[in-house]
């Protein structure tokens, strides 16, 4: 308080010359006391507005102040005296006062690409990017980085030409830069390499030596200097350079490693890539790993190396340096979710998932110890806590704010537990219960016992035919997945898993691209990728890679192309169809042998295996039967030839006499193996729609999918329906037994209802009965009628 009056008294004081100003001389008819007291208040406003200050320092309030300062990148100095604070055009040094000690603005160059503080606090090194537009259409770019003094002055500067970005790290003792350095490299296929080259300089700008440890598409490396030496990531790529430039270890993860962190000696390297955490010590031995079935953005390891923490979609997890689960604070929403952990399990975790974005610090105990909402800052891009957790900063370009850590304390309480999947049991029949997942369900799949899997973003949950939850695995996103009677199929992005029914993991193969369809191929795993067809065996080797030439992408097409894996009744073969706006189909055989392959000039959008037939879905609204042991066609049909709406499901039944098809205006359509139309339903378009539906294993029933749930007759007779709101789910909606004892619908974006359609089928049957057995007594009872009147009628005669 007495600091805050002296600076008004020096503020005051400073106006000596400027008393005439229109708003001090209102005050001149004012008297004593009441005159002095309006001066200090407008003085004091005036100081406020100036110095930017919005919260005054408040015991009972976390917050110390808020700076309207650039800050989409924080972090405190070594000592945390002092807050880095900058954006792509300004950068500003503070102290931890809100005093503003350092202003740079990017004037001459495009932006600032990155900017850090040396351990002793007397450099500053800025790297500016610029960017000049060439007269062939592309543009020259290049990185000046600069080592500024705390009074702005450039000690220094190195310029790197046709460098896209930078990093720069001290080394902990302060006298050695490492930089990282993307440069443009060439081009191929419209896209231009990225050339990852690393320099270390001696604190004074002099290069001791340059390396280029990699060429990748992913533009920014990430980049740390520990004393074990310089770890640095760049697209799926992971190394340890010594001081020297020696490669100590490389890895090379299944996706694009989002962000990574160390601690201070570097025995510790987290590393978070799509959806998984990896932990490596510093020979390049992976300690531990861990996937929370949600993409990851965040990781930051305390300087001790005890806490690691991570933040994604969906929330952030704690745990210790050798892989212990501490905590988990789960909002549940897609949104990203910045977090930062100090040396004693302090961590600070921003939460996006409402309107006004909130920070919450949370010790290692799980326990919240306060939340605060920071309305000033819109969404926060960035966050930093001291080593003691006594401060902690968060900013974005809208402004800076500094808080108090564990020092501040409201009411201590324990992080609310957050259930991934639970069921509710109804037993309302047919409808016997409910699963509800925290994330979105994206497939379910029922198997001949009645046990369920279903399949959300990220998780897989194995749920027995009572509505015991077996077990829950995260995996994605994205996720897919495939069961047969003894295995479950898991793929995410690169990554292939094949899991026991126990939910126990069998193997883990990393391929060469994106997953993007599976089946089961006599006993082989068959991941699809774009242009290449893997089997794998059930003990994880690559058996064969079967190249595929696929359609090229139109010019102005938007979206992504289809791929569907699926195999013959037998499992002998299996057909992978490619589609943009053309498509190429391959039938290959369990040896990586391909029988056929044909091209069509329409897209590909559902298929199905019988014993002999392919069918095929196509875009132009045609349905299209393939003798595949032949190789001929057997016949085509447009469903509706003036409105050729493409054709998203086929489901054929195992001798091919019955074929089940969906149109994307909703329209369900009963096919005989010939290919001639035995019935639609709905009748009328656009009152109901259906997107999905399947065949009982004998035919006898249909089961369809979209604003209801519905059961058919395979005359198309409707004996059974439900209304469903799916707007949120996606892929395989519903899934029946095979004797259709079972039914498993996505009747919302979270939600499973679990129905036994036996006791349907029996009211069914019994119903049909009944009617049958009206009709040799209403006829008796006519006959009865007829002779009664006879009767009568001949002795009126008589």
């Amino acid at each position: 308080m007495l600091e805050m009056l002296a600076k008004i008294l020096y503020f005051a004081l400073s106006y000596e010359g400027t008393k005439q100003l229109i708003l001090l001389r209102g005050l001149d008819s004012m008297e004593g006391k009441r005159k002095i007291f309006t001066i200090t208040l407008i003085l004091l406003m005036v100081y406020a507005s100036n110095i930017g200050l919005v919260f005054a320092p408040n015991s009972n309030e976390p917050v110390l102040w808020f700076k309207n300062v650039r800050s989409e990148h924080v972090r405190f100095s070594s000592s945390g005296n002092f807050i880095l604070a900058w954006s792509m055009k300004s950068l500003t040094l503070l102290n931890i006062q809100g005093d503003v000690v350092l202003s740079i603005e990017a004037e001459n160059y495009s932006s600032i690409s990155y900017a850090t503080i040396s351990p002793k606090e007397d450099i500053i090194i800025v790297c500016y990017m610029a960017v000049e537009p060439l007269e062939s259409g592309e543009e020259a770019t290049s990185i000046m980085v600069a080592a500024h003094n705390i009074s702005g002055e450039i000690l220094w500067s190195v310029i790197e030409e046709n460098a896209l970005f930078c990093k720069a790290e001290f080394s902990p003792n302060g006298k050695y830069l490492a930089l990282a350095i993307t440069h443009k490299g060439k081009r191929r296929n419209n896209v231009f390499e990225k050339n990852i080259v690393l320099e270390l300089l001696t604190v004074k700008g002099d290069v001791l030596w340059k390396k280029e440890i990699c060429n990748e598409t992913i533009a920014e490396p990430l980049l740390h200097f520990t004393d074990k030496g310089l770890v640095v990531a760049a697209g799926r790529n992971l190394f340890l350079i010594s001081r020297n430039g020696e490669v100590l270890f490389a890895k090379k993860l299944s996706s694009e490693i989002r962000d990574m962190d160390v601690n201070a000696n570097g025995s510790l390297v987290a590393a978070a890539e799509h959806n998984m955490l990896h932990v490596y010590d510093s020979h390049g031995v992976e300690l531990w790993n861990v996937s929370t079935g949600a993409l990851l953005f965040y990781v930051d390891v305390s300087d001790n190396g005890e806490y690691v923490v991570i933040g994604g979609w969906k929330g952030a997890w704690c745990y210790s340096g050798n892989g212990n689960k501490l905590w988990s604070y789960v909002h549940g929403k897609d949104c990203i979710t910045p977090v930062t952990v100090s040396n004693n399990g302090y961590a600070v975790v921003v939460d996006h998932s409402e309107l006004t974005v909130k920070a919450v610090l949370i010790n290692q105990e799980g326990k919240v110890f306060w939340t605060r909402e920071l309305p000033k800052l819109g969404v926060c891009s960035s966050l930093d806590i001291t080593e003691d957790a006594s401060l902690t900063v968060l900013g974005s370009d809208y402004g800076l704010y500094l808080l108090k850590g564990r020092e501040y304390r409201s009411t201590v309480a324990p992080l609310p537990e957050i259930r991934i999947a639970e069921v509710t049991i109804i037993n309302k029949p047919p409808l016997l219960w409910i699963l509800h997942c925290n994330d979105s369900l994206r497939i379910v799949q029922l198997l001949k016992d009645g046990s369920l899997l279903a399949v959300t973003e990220g998780w897989i949950h194995y749920i027995a035919s009572n509505g015991t939850i077996a077990w829950s695995k995260p995996v994605g996103p994205p996720l897919k997945a495939l069961a047969t009677e003894n295995y479950i199929i898991v793929a995410s992005l690169r990554k292939v898993i094949l899991l026991g029914r126990s939910g126990e993991e069998l193997w883990l193969r990393n391929i060469d691209d994106n997953v993007e369809a599976l089946a089961f191929l006599n006993n082989k795993v068959v991941a699809v990728t774009w242009g290449n067809v893997y089997l794998i065996s059930l003990k994880g080797e690559i058996e064969a890679n079967v190249e595929i030439t696929t359609p090229e992408e139109p010019k102005l097409h938007i979206g992504s192309p289809w791929v569907i894996a699926k195999t013959d009744p037998s499992e002998s073969v299996v057909a992978v169809a490619y589609s943009y706006t053309s498509s190429v189909l391959a039938l290959i055989n369990s040896k990586g042998e391909t029988l056929w392959f044909i091209n069509l000039n329409t897209p590909i959008m559902a298929l199905s295996l019988t014993r002999t037939k392919l069918i095929l879905g196509l875009g132009n609204g045609t349905v299209l039967a393939i003798d595949f042991k032949e190789k001929r066609i057997l016949w085509r049909k447009t469903l509706i030839p003036n409105r050729k709406a493409p054709i998203i499901n086929v489901v054929a039944s195992e001798n091919g006499e019955y074929i089940v098809v969906n149109s994307k205006d909703g329209i369900m359509y009963m096919l005989s193996g010939s290919g001639k139309i035995l019935w639609t339903y709905p009748k009328e378009y656009g009152k109901e729609q259906y997107t999905y539906s399947t065949l009982s294993r004998d035919s006898t029933y249909v089961v369809g999918y979209g604003s209801h749930v519905i059961l058919l007759d395979r005359n198309g007779k409707v004996l059974w329906k439900r209304k469903v709101f799916a707007e949120a789910a996606r892929e395989n909606y519903l899934s029946i037994t095979p004797d259709l004892t079972y039914l498993a619908v996505i009747y919302s974006g979270n939600n499973v209802q679990y129905f036994k359609m036996k006791d349907v089928l029996q009211q069914t049957m019994l119903h049909e009965v009944k009617e049958l057995s009206l009709i040799p007594y209403s006829i008796l009872l006519v006959a009865i009628l007829i002779v009664a009147f006879i009767i009568i009628l001949k002795r009126v005669i008589r």
